[in-house]
């Protein structure tokens, strides 16, 4: 390790935190303790550290970037491989997993308290027999609005746990 940076991080070695590891395909996977079965970590002279940013600092002999985390670039989430490190943004973390139901249903609540339309609106909308453009220009929707109301796509029912169970 460089001479800049070597009282700030702990004394150890790479091979150390490596012989913790199993491979596993074209991984090397963690086999000790991680947060949520997700986020590998150890601990060095009683602090916690994370061991993707620990790897990267030995293998790259700096720390990542303020701000960003260090992430495995393969999908897997216990994989410490130093060549499926990447940086990323907090944000991006867990882009591309599966939002769980309680996600979408507060960012559905969160988005009803900013629209213009109702409760009443949208029973009204999904009663009605005109055609989806014709209450989309009645409300003042976007193209399709009416459509995505229609077949629960948009305003979900969330007031039993079996409304729209039939909707798809």
């Amino acid at each position: 390790m460089s001479s800049a940076g070597a009282g700030r991080y702990p004394e150890f070695g790479l091979a150390d935190l490596l012989a913790r590891c199993e491979a596993v395909e074209h991984c090397l996977e963690w086999r000790r303790r991680a947060i949520e079965g997700r986020y590998p970590v150890t601990r060095i002279r009683g602090r916690h550290w994370y061991v993707r940013r620990l790897v990267w600092m030995l293998t790259r002999e700096r720390a990542p970037k303020r701000g960003l985390d260090v992430c495995a670039g393969c999908g897997n989430p216990l994989c410490v491989h130093p060549d499926h490190l990447e940086m990323r943004v907090p944000a991006s973390r867990t882009r591309g997993e599966p939002k769980s139901e309680r996600h979408r249903r507060m960012t559905a609540l969160a988005m009803r308290k900013r629209s213009t339309l109702t409760e009443d609106d949208v029973r009204a909308i999904r009663e009605s027999e005109a055609s989806n453009a014709e209450i989309d220009a009645q409300y003042g929707l976007f193209e399709g609005h009416a459509l995505r109301i229609r077949t629960g796509r948009l305003w979900r029912d969330y007031s039993s746990p079996f409304a729209g169970l039939g909707a798809s």
